[in-house]
């Protein structure tokens, strides 16, 4: 019978209207041998009181209280102080279900040299309607081998995008997963602080580098609250070199898994995407405030970093939109002014949309 102890992560920042139906969900699950690591991130609302009434209530809650320095931060304090077997990260304003962990432990014990699994989210909204299921794995599935390297690819690519790629649900975030402790602690995984933007994503990726197999479950066990707070392609201040890091980072780390032409594909596609979002989330956001000199200055300063750089002498063959072939196409032959004058029209054209109230 598999009794190992999960460690549950969970970091807490102001997260007073949702912490305790996400607290109540892991500590009312049916498998019982459970540490949940609770990190206060600096909460300035109610949230620390509340965590303080559960730490009372359960021996199995770990309650740790740092000054605030981001979600990336307290998630490393939380591998550090964890005694777990396996190693689960959930947020506090999402829940898992009842028998979450019961599942996922029936399939730790049933596959051998199993490295990750991961399961379905529902996606709900700020009451914690259900919304819809989301995109995830319809029928059980054992990653390894080619398997494993499409798998892969789906980091870059997220699921839905290209009909030639399998769906392999949320590769990206790290919850709705239960990693091997041994492979995090032995190679020293943590979440990258400087960064805003793609701290999932880093950690998936150098933690997937050392997998071999990988268990998909069709099960949907983990319940994503969408705020509308939470605006994934709104205004950023540091763009530019947000989404710098994130290449910079990602170029490394990928350096020697790309050597398949299908990842360098995938990998160059997200190249792109992200090229495109640091320019309309930053300088060329309607919300800047960026003169075209200074918006100018921001797009060849970008365009300077070595993964961007590098498009330049390589082949893309794979479904792009229109506007992630232009990109491509200015970044490959290097034309400046091509990009320049796309995205400068969108730019006037969401600063007249704003003035009319109409910003997109």
């Amino acid at each position: 019978m598999f009794n190992e102890l999960i460690s549950i992560i969970l970091p807490v920042y102001n997260a007073e209207k949702y912490v305790s139906k996400c607290i109540n969900s892991l500590i009312n699950q049916t498998y019982k041998n459970i540490e949940l690591i609770i990190i206060d991130d600096g909460s300035t609302d109610n949230s620390t009181a509340k965590c303080n009434y559960y730490l009372m209530k359960d021996s199995r809650i770990q309650l740790i209280n740092i000054n605030n320095s981001g979600v990336s931060n307290a998630r490393n304090v939380g591998i550090k102080n964890s005694r777990g077997s396996w190693i689960m990260f959930v947020d506090a304003d999402d829940w898992l279900e009842p028998d979450a962990v019961e599942k996922v432990c029936e399939y730790v014990l049933d596959k051998d040299e199993c490295d990750l699994i991961q399961f379905n989210c529902n996606e709900v909204n700020e009451t914690g309607r259900l919304v819809n299921k989301k995109e995830g794995v319809v029928n059980l599935k054992t990653l390894s081998g080619l398997e494993l390297k499409n798998y892969y690819k789906r980091i870059f690519i997220p699921s839905g995008d290209l009909e030639s790629l399998e769906v392999f649900g949320f590769t990206r975030p790290v919850w709705g997963k239960l990693f091997n402790g041994k492979i995090v602690r032995n190679n020293n995984i943590l979440f990258n602080h400087d960064l805003k933007i793609g701290e999932d994503m880093l950690f998936n990726l150098e933690y997937f580098s050392h997998c071999k197999r990988i268990i998909l479950m069709p099960h949907y066990l983990y319940n994503y609250r969408v705020l509308s707070s939470s605006a994934e392609h709104g205004y950023m201040q540091h763009a530019i070199d947000q989404y710098s890091l994130l290449m910079k980072f990602i170029y490394i780390i990928t350096k020697q898994s790309r050597d398949a032409k299908d990842i360098d594909n995938a990998y160059r596609l997200f190249i792109i995407r992200s090229t495109l979002l640091a320019l309309t989330r930053g300088p060329f956001h309607s919300k800047s405030g960026f003169s075209f000199k200074d918006r100018r200055l921001q797009l060849n300063k970008l365009l300077q970093i070595e993964p961007v750089k590098a498009m330049k002498n390589c082949e893309l063959n794979t479904l792009m939109s229109k506007k992630e072939n232009i990109v491509f196409f200015a970044l490959k032959e290097e034309k400046l002014l091509v990009l320049n004058v796309l995205l400068d029209f969108k730019y006037f054209i969401n600063r007249l949309r704003k003035s009319r109230g109409k910003t997109i």
